[in-house]
């Protein structure tokens, strides 16, 4: 988006009173998200992925109206998945949008974005995706 407005200032000028952006996660030493740090401490998950040729997780759908439904349901069951997949804490999450939150949760990601956190966990370090000493070579020089 800020490339476009960049590019395009007059266009926008008039139809645009505020632009705010977030930048890239770059740091990843205080993730508390359970699934994170098992990616991060071992191999065997993602191989597992790379086995059965799962590249995305929890993909988009048309209504993913799924999870708020089972947290209505069964909130004891929901709070230990919202554990595993995002926070340690989860009276830290505003219980007021929790419900909107979950119509949309979760709202997907891929494998390489999941294994660029690892890359960025173990190392301390934001950089450029690492697809090792060869295949690295090609592509960053």
């Amino acid at each position: 988006m800020f490339c476009a407005l960049a590019e395009n200032m007059e266009f926008f000028r008039d139809k645009l009173n505020l632009f705010v952006a977030f930048a890239p996660v770059v740091r990843l030493d205080n993730c508390t998200s359970g699934l994170i740090k098992m990616l991060k401490d071992t191999v065997k998950l993602e191989n597992m992925f790379k086995k059965y040729k799962v590249f995305e997780l929890t993909p988009l759908k048309q209504n993913n109206k799924g999870f708020y439904y089972f947290h209505k349901l069964f909130p004891e069951i929901s709070r230990l998945g919202i554990q595993l997949l995002s926070d340690e804490n989860p009276k830290e999450i505003n219980r007021v949008s929790l419900e909107a939150f979950l119509a949309h949760y979760p709202s997907g990601t891929s494998l390489k974005s999941i294994l660029h956190f690892k890359q960025i966990m173990n190392k301390k370090s934001f950089q450029h995706f690492d697809y090792g000493k060869e295949e690295n070579l090609k592509r960053y020089e």
